[in-house]
């Protein structure tokens, strides 16, 4: 759709000549393009503009202040985006180490003291021990008899399975979803519209200025989506029966894969958008433009 033919603009095409070019003047100046427009004759020729006429130069000065703002809005949205990502980003490649540690420490032997080992024979008997000579004990490592592996522990205590006894590291990444929830369909819908207005006055500049590229966000997702997938495929690896329930439900809560397209606007709201976007732009109501895109 044109804006010469759209039926919602009935002002002269002086009006829509002086609107065009303050837009695309102000876009030339965020690129530093030689395309400024003399202010003196530009305010000279808004004075010789009729009522109806200085309405429709302000719907496109009202454009314009609305890009500039909501752009702003959506360099933030795509910040907390990838905070979001980040941090979970970061957790599931720390479960994956810990997870690839905890599968090599089950083969190693128990670590038992002599007076254990002699003790109760028969209960290792056919399993790989490493009996500690006894100048080596370490009295806070002890308990039971049996000598505890900090290194076991401490992978243990950053495993799946101990994640779900963590309150504060729960919250943490909940919020984090959270925030890639929230801003990825409003960036996207944010996108859309820039689209549209676009395709509708052509304005050369308008997507190289206002539009996010959404192409690293996009590149980060694929990411996270295969360390999901190659820490599904350790657990299935190395877990019992029951820790992989266990496991498996805690990665669907927190670490479930994230869809890329589904968060993008539905064509139909797609094409309501384009049909309302005349009516939108004659009485200043762009911000309901995002809604329709979001529904």
């Amino acid at each position: 759709m044109s804006y010469q033919h759209s039926p919602y603009l009935h002002a002269t095409g002086d009006s829509h000549h002086l609107g065009r070019t303050y837009i695309n003047s102000e876009l030339a100046k965020k690129l530093d393009k030689d395309y400024f427009i003399d202010e003196l004759k530009f305010y000279e020729h808004l004075q010789k503009l009729d009522e109806p006429q200085l309405n429709t130069v302000n719907l496109y000065i009202n454009l314009y202040n609305w890009l500039n703002r909501t752009h702003i809005l959506a360099l933030l949205f795509e910040a907390k985006l990838q905070h979001g990502l980040s941090c979970l980003t970061l957790k599931i490649i720390e479960l994956i180490g810990n997870e690839l540690k905890l599968a090599e420490l089950k083969k190693l032997p128990t670590i038992i003291t002599p007076e254990e080992f002699y003790k109760n024979k028969f209960l290792y008997s056919n399993k790989p021990v490493a009996v500690l000579l006894k100048d080596s004990y370490d009295p806070d490592l002890i308990h039971n008899g049996i000598m505890d592996n900090p290194l076991e522990n401490y992978v243990y205590y950053n495993s799946l399975l101990a994640l779900e006894s963590q309150e504060p590291e729960k919250m943490f990444l909940e919020n984090s979803r959270t925030l890639i929830m929230q801003y990825l369909p409003r960036l996207l819908a944010y996108n859309e519209a820039v689209n549209i207005i676009y395709n509708y006055f052509d304005f050369p500049l308008l997507k190289t200025i206002f539009s996010v590229n959404i192409n690293v966000c996009y590149d980060n997702l694929q990411s996270f989506n295969e360390r999901v997938k190659f820490l599904r495929r350790i657990i299935t690896s190395n877990s019992t029966e029951e820790e992989y329930e266990t496991k498996y439900k805690i990665i669907k809560k927190y670490f479930a894969t994230i869809d890329f397209e589904k968060f993008k606007p539905d064509q139909k709201n797609i094409e309501y958008a384009i049909m309302e976007f005349p009516s939108l732009f004659c009485t200043c109501g762009m911000e309901k433009l995002i809604d329709i895109l979001r529904k």
